[in-house]
C-alpha cells in the first residue's frame, strides 16, 4: 500500500516492517484486525493496519454498510515503542527497541542497523577468513569494531 500524508509519502513496498500482529481472530471474521509496525529509509514510523467489517479500520461501502478496510498511519518513535511495548513479546520488543524495561533481559540492548549490501558481503567474507575465534557473527565483528573505536576493550560503559 501507498499513500502520501502530509506531503510525505509512505509505502510498504519501499519501507522495512519490523513486525506485526494479529488480534487472533479468524482472517475472514468481521473483528479480524493485522497490524504493521514499518520505518522508511528517513527513520519515520507508520502502521498499516487491515481490519474487518467490524473494526475501526472498515470502510463504508453503503448505507449503514461496511466492509474490510486498511489504513496508513504515521507514528512518533514514542508511539511505535508503545505499539510494541502493548502489542509484541518482550523479545520481539527487544530486537527492535533495545531493551523493554519490563523485559527480563537487562544485559544487552537490541537496535536495528541498515547498511549496504556490498558492506554486508565483505564483512561476511572477512568472517570466514578471520583467524581469531572470538568473532564467529557480525554481531560480534560489530562489537568489537564498537570497542576498538571506543578505545574500550573491557567493555566499561561510558556516559
Amino acid at each position: 500500500m501507498k499513500k502520501v500524508i502530509k506531503n510525505k509519502l509512505y509505502n510498504t513496498q519501499s519501507a522495512t516492517q519490523l513486525a506485526d500482529w494479529e488480534n487472533g481472530c479468524p482472517r475472514m471474521d468481521p473483528l479480524y484486525v493485522k497490524e504493521n509496525l514499518y520505518i522508511k529509509k528517513t527513520g519515520e514510523y507508520f502502521i498499516h493496519a487491515y481490519g474487518g467489517a467490524a473494526t475501526q479500520y472498515a470502510e463504508q461501502s453503503g448505507n449503514n454498510q461496511f466492509t474490510a478496510g486498511e489504513i496508513l498511519l504515521p507514528i512518533t518513535f514514542e508511539e511505535a515503542e508503545s505499539w510494541a511495548k502493548e502489542k509484541l513479546q518482550a523479545e520481539v520488543y527487544d530486537k527492535i527497541f533495545g531493551i523493554n524495561p519490563d523485559s527480563e533481559n537487562k544485559e544487552e540492548v537490541g537496535i536495528y542497523l541498515k547498511i549496504p549490501a556490498v558492506l554486508d558481503k565483505k564483512m561476511r567474507f572477512k568472517l570466514q577468513r578471520e583467524k581469531d575465534q572470538k568473532i564467529k557473527t557480525i554481531g560480534n565483528y560489530i562489537i568489537s569494531l564498537i570497542k576498538k573505536d571506543l578505545n574500550d576493550d573491557e567493555g566499561d560503559d561510558h556516559e
